[in-house]
């Protein structure tokens, strides 16, 4: 059924490094354009990091924590950590995790990865913003998500529960796109000659 055989072969360590930052920087720069010029209201900062965990763990892991360094000093002008980070790091550990296991890819294994990654990462940032986030007064999540978690909290459901179930309709097509994308992206890559 629509089977894309394709194994992912190992690539040098340097490449994996290499690969990490450049697809970490891809993220910030694709995050930007949606976020801050195309202003809609999806993340789109974990395409890299999909391509990159398929590609290795070191390599999805580099991604995630330099997409989300460079997002605080570029963006904020900090070095305070984003706990989002943490959502990253599991995009790639999952991604990864799948990539080991498949040997066979589809286009039905791939939306059941899409469809795991919406419901943990949904979940994550859910306990992220509500431990760390909700309280604050320097913090303000985009427009989109904030109306929705208000809407759902004037209804009577937790903060916790809304901040979760909040972030679903943005992670259906944000992961979906990340999945796919991230999959094509990184096959590109590990294709090329070393």
């Amino acid at each position: 059924m629509n089977t894309l055989n394709y194994s992912f072969k190992k690539i040098p360590l340097s490449m994996q490094v290499f690969l990490g930052l450049t697809f970490g920087l891809f993220n910030l720069f694709v995050n930007s354009i949606a976020v801050e010029i195309i202003k809609i209201p999806f993340y789109m900062d974990t395409i890299f990091t999909v391509a990159a965990g398929f590609l290795s763990l070191p390599c999805g892991l580099i991604c995630a924590v330099t997409y989300h360094m460079a997002e605080v000093i570029i963006k904020y002008g900090s070095l305070v950590p984003s706990w989002f980070g943490l959502c990253s790091v599991m995009v790639a550990v999952i991604s990864w995790l799948f990539a080991r296991k498949e040997k066979e890819f589809s286009l039905l294994r791939l939306l059941l990865l899409a469809v795991l990654l919406i419901i943990i990462i949904s979940a994550e940032g859910g306990i992220i913003y509500d431990a760390f986030y909700a309280t604050r007064d320097d913090f303000v999540e985009d427009q989109a998500n904030n109306l929705f978690t208000f809407s759902l909290i004037m209804n009577k459901i937790p903060l916790l529960w809304s901040s979760i179930i909040s972030r679903i309709p943005v992670s259906i097509v944000d992961k979906t796109v990340a999945v796919f994308g991230g999959f094509f992206i990184a096959r590109f890559f590990n294709r090329l000659p070393r």
